[in-house]
């Protein structure tokens, strides 16, 4: 009876469905005590064409979620703790390198000694050696981030994820199998990006939020255009616009401070629409029969899981003991950088439409 109305195609029916999802997802998972990102990816999947071929991936959807993936890295480059790596620089980078290098290799070690290939077991490890902070307000709610080895694991995570993201953009440059003149072309082209980003636009921002930039819906569309544009150019100049959306939300990090009206309209716009629409369009990607009938995948993941732990564990025990850290919060350092969530997602998906992994 539904044979030529599905997948709905019809803009409003599109929409509604997908702010219904939206809305849904993240309710429903909070009934089993699951995080809003798994509803939101699970809803993905459910109404997807691999379960009941609701809504296809079609150009609206693929948009919105390319958008949202590009939030998703923006906000996380606003979200750091500058101030905390300012603060003690060396003990973020000890620990920081530490959970990034370790994780990273052993995990691209197990994957080559599964099947994947170089470029897809980097792109994997860089994703699951990033880490999200997604215990962080338990730790704010019963003030426990103020010792040393809590101010270094906030440091690490820009370490952490900058790294990693580094690394996609290098597995994925080094799956093109350019020569080494690419090589040279793309090293400068990294760091003559980086510098324009990191050091010329806050000077751009801090002059128009001086002048032009008074009204904060003015500022809210310069920070919006900001972000485009620096993912325009990075794909222009060969880098992943990821990197780019993620530099740039450094970039803008001292002009967006947290508890103020800006950070909460950004926060809004990512959380209420953008992020969302790119978790269901990532969710629209699975395949659940195939993965849960796939012994191969099953056992791949898992043996991924088991290293990125394993390795994270080993990576906080041995900086919190460099940094004189007690058991409980050494334990507490490797339940921070133990999860991933945005720059996981972000770089599997990525090496997915480039077709590293399916």
């Amino acid at each position: 009876m539904l044979d030529g109305l599905l997948p709905l195609t019809d803009p409003g029916a599109v929409f509604a469905v997908l702010f219904l999802l939206v809305l849904l997802g993240p309710l429903a998972a909070e009934r089993v005590r699951l995080p809003a990102v798994a509803g939101l990816i699970l809803a993905g999947t459910l109404v997807g064409p691999n379960v009941l071929g609701i809504l296809g991936r079609d150009t609206f959807i693929v948009t919105l979620g390319y958008v949202g993936l590009l939030y998703l890295m923006f906000q996380g480059g606003l979200d750091l703790d500058l101030d905390g790596f300012r603060r003690r620089p060396a003990d973020s980078l000890l620990f920081g390198v530490l959970t990034t290098a370790v994780p990273l290799a052993a995990v691209a070690w197990v994957g080559v000694r599964l099947g994947l290939s170089t470029a897809a077991a980097l792109v994997v490890g860089a994703a699951l050696t990033s880490h999200t902070l997604l215990v962080q307000p338990l730790v704010t709610r019963y003030h426990l981030g103020r010792s040393r080895g809590m101010t270094a694991t906030l440091g690490a995570t820009l370490v952490a994820n900058l790294v990693a993201l580094l690394v996609l953009a290098g597995a994925l440059a080094a799956a093109r199998d350019a020569g080494v003149g690419f090589w040279i072309l793309f090293g400068v082209a990294l760091v003559a990006y980086a510098a324009a980003v990191l050091v010329l636009l806050p000077r751009l921002t801090r002059w128009f939020f001086t002048g032009l930039g008074q009204d904060r819906q003015v500022r809210l569309t310069y920070l919006l255009s900001g972000l485009g544009v620096a993912a325009l150019i990075a794909r222009l100049v060969g880098i992943e616009p990821i990197v780019g959306a993620f530099l740039v939300g450094i970039a803008f990090n001292r002009f967006v401070p947290a508890g103020t009206l800006i950070a909460e309209r950004v926060a809004t716009l990512g959380s209420s629409l953008f992020v969302p629409a790119f978790l269901v369009a990532t969710g629209m990607l699975l395949d659940p029969v195939a993965i849960a009938t796939d012994p191969a995948t099953l056992g791949l993941g898992a043996a991924l899981l088991l290293a990125t732990a394993v390795t994270k564990w080993i990576a906080a025990e041995v900086s919190g003991l460099v940094l004189r850290a007690a058991g409980p919060e050494r334990r507490l350092m490797f339940a921070l950088t133990v999860g991933q969530a945005a720059g996981a997602l972000a770089a599997v998906v990525v090496a997915q439409d480039a077709g590293l992994v399916d």
